[in-house]
């Protein structure tokens, strides 16, 4: 899995990342962003691909969500703006 084409897509548009809670063991899908324009109040961060999670923006609750980079079964671009 490419982490680094993953955080480009987070920052250019909306993407359902799909993976393995690490509390429940069960399979999660969150669709999440990057893009400036969606977080309100909040400023954009650099993420390192070679870490072992990245930190994203849940459109639908508007809550952060800590994800193991480990755990991502799959991703998908939905909207990029």
């Amino acid at each position: 899995m490419d982490i680094a084409d993953l955080l480009v897509s987070l920052k250019s548009g909306i993407v359902e990342i799909e993976f393995k809670s690490l509390n429940s063991g069960n399979t999660k899908q969150v669709i999440c962003t990057l893009n400036e324009s969606y977080l309100e109040n909040h400023t954009s961060m650099n993420q390192n691909a070679l870490s072992e999670t990245i930190l994203v923006y849940k459109i639908d609750s508007y809550k952060w969500e800590d994800i193991r980079t480990d755990s991502i079964i799959n991703w998908n671009l939905i909207e990029s703006k």
